[in-house]
């Protein structure tokens, strides 16, 4: 505040500046703005915030990176045909399915080469924890894996998704309680599926 006011000309006029950090008096009398919210999901507040750009470079914030057909030799491109497709485990047990070819990022310590990551068929995988990595030349002639039928599936791989940009805010004005949803993007189809997702938390009441 010092260096502000020093650093004004003399002709300025000091009490215009020093009223703006003044905090406002609060209204008294029958004109303040007013009104109560008898209960909850009657009346409800929403706004859609920016969220701050994440500017890291994916081989800094991940472990894996995707390795795109076009980026390995010819004789790896065969790799490619069992994406999708499910094998059993004998060893454990457990049908997995492959989704991708990956490798090891710049901050992994992992073994450089090229590895397949699939997951528990019984377990939808919310995040990069949920997967298991093996190389691919351990898939070639292995007797614990015994190959089954190609799947149909869609999964939201970070790799390929957009990384969210706003969030979906909504505060209810009789308890104040409040919650939110990130989203990708503002279109009106990614909004009305925010609201859906944000209520079905349970923590706000939907307004009739």
């Amino acid at each position: 505040m010092k260096k502000l006011l020093t650093r004004l000309r003399p002709d300025n006029n000091l009490d215009e500046v020093k009223s703006l950090y003044k905090t406002p008096e609060r209204e008294n009398g029958f004109d303040m703005p007013r009104y109560q919210v008898f209960k909850p999901g009657l009346i409800q507040q929403a706004d859609l915030l920016y969220l701050p750009e994440d500017n890291i470079d994916d081989d800094k914030k991940y472990f894996w990176k995707r390795v795109k057909p076009e980026d390995v030799k010819p004789v790896e491109k065969k790799l490619y045909d069992n994406i999708n497709r499910s094998f059993l485990d004998t060893d454990d047990k457990i049908t997995y399915i492959i989704t991708d070819v990956v490798k090891p990022s710049k901050i992994s310590k992992t073994k450089k080469g090229l590895y397949y990551k699939y997951y528990n068929k019984d377990i939808k995988p919310t995040n990069e924890n949920d997967y298991e990595y093996t190389e691919v030349n351990l898939f070639l002639n292995s007797k614990w894996v015994k190959w089954k039928a190609r799947m149909k599936i869609k999964l939201e791989s970070k790799y390929e998704l957009e990384p969210y940009k706003y969030a979906l805010v909504v505060v209810d004005d009789h308890d104040k309680k409040c919650d939110a949803v990130p989203l990708r993007e503002r279109t009106q189809e990614a909004i009305i599926n925010g609201f859906k997702e944000l209520y079905d938390h349970g923590i706000l009441k939907k307004p009739k």
